[in-house]
């Protein structure tokens, strides 16, 4: 393993079972070496690996600041501080190519001449700063629509795991939950959200209208709609909240049963096709479509992860003044030699 090289791994009991999923790399040098284990902070987890590492011959310590930070310049130095906000393993290997990656690209662009040129590129690395903080900050998905429509059970398939009650009773959620996902890379927070419809329930309406806040909070949302039922048998606040513009998908569900997904299509023909996903959550067909629809409608599919970027807002701050400058040029010539 390189000196310096970070690598995702699982950390096992002595039978062979997953403690937990580390982060390692290694520092030093022969024969003196020292094997960082990033763990996800619980203290017993804590005491266990520090156990297990010295029944296995390690001597074991607490880092101390200097052990883990030695950056050679600022660059790294705003890197190793931005890492743990990294909420995937494509998010660190982004952020580990970008320390390289973005001081490299502003030593070539000071050969540009053209200032008018470079001030333009300049500006571009500063807004890819966004990307940073898709990596950190979940996109955050609300999944809304008629209660029953199968918006729990298609949470529950697009985690790939248990996470909301499921039941064939109409208004079951009233709360919301949000489970976080990872899909392409990305980290996305998904919301499941109370049923909307007309109700004199007043448990029920106050969790509609906590859907409805919810809903104005979220990035991207998903309206999921029984295709096995009539069409005209829209809500208008459904019908509200499909007209609602880009960041709406809607997942017309339940195609494993007898349905009207042509009827539904031509109710809905003032929704881009593309933002239309058929599908069925109960036996996971569909799905990658949808989770595509929604990865685009929250603009993470156009990112260009191998240009150079700014990672931290202070980055991005700073070519945006070398940029407005007079003399952009001269002030790149400083922000390299200050890193």
């Amino acid at each position: 393993m390189p000196v310096g090289a970070v690598r995702r791994a699982a950390l096992l009991d002595a039978d062979g079972e997953p403690i937990d999923d580390v982060l390692v790399w290694l520092r030093g040098r022969e024969p003196c070496w020292d094997v960082v284990v990033d763990l996800h902070g619980s203290p017993v987890l804590v005491d266990l690996c520090q156990e297990l590492a010295e029944k296995s011959g390690f001597t074991t310590r607490e880092p101390s600041a200097e052990d883990l930070w030695r950056p050679r310049n600022r660059f790294e130095a705003a890197g190793w501080t931005t890492l743990p906000k990294m909420r995937t393993e494509a998010g660190v290997r982004w952020l580990l190519g970008q320390i390289e990656r973005l001081p490299a690209a502003l030593r070539e662009l000071c050969q540009q001449r053209d200032a008018a040129r470079l001030r333009a590129q300049l500006c571009s690395i500063a807004d890819r700063v966004v990307i940073a903080r898709w990596f950190a900050s979940p996109l955050r998905v609300a999944v809304a629509g008629p209660p029953n429509a199968g918006k729990s059970t298609l949470i529950n398939a697009v985690c790939g795991r248990r996470v909301s009650l499921v039941s064939h009773v109409p208004g079951t959620t009233r709360d919301f939950l949000e489970t976080l996902s990872e899909h392409a890379g990305w980290p996305v927070m998904w919301i499941d959200t109370a049923g909307l419809r007309r109700s004199d329930d007043a448990l029920e309406a106050a969790g509609m209208e906590q859907t409805r806040r919810v809903l104005a909070s979220a990035d991207v949302i998903v309206c999921v709609l029984d295709v096995s039922a009539d069409p005209p048998a829209i809500e208008p606040g459904v019908r509200t909240l499909i007209g609602g513009g880009p960041t709406v998908v809607v997942a017309l569900n339940k195609t494993d049963l007898p349905h009207h997904a042509a009827a539904w299509r031509a109710a809905l023909a003032n929704v881009p096709a593309s933002r239309i996903c058929e599908l069925s959550a109960r036996l996971g067909h569909g799905l990658d479509r949808l989770v595509h629809a929604v990865l685009e409608a929250g603009g993470r599919t156009g990112a260009d992860l191998t240009a150079p970027a700014a990672f931290t807002n202070e980055l991005a701050e700073r070519l945006r003044r070398c940029a407005a400058s007079k003399s952009p040029h001269d002030e790149l010539g400083r922000i390299l030699d200050q890193g």
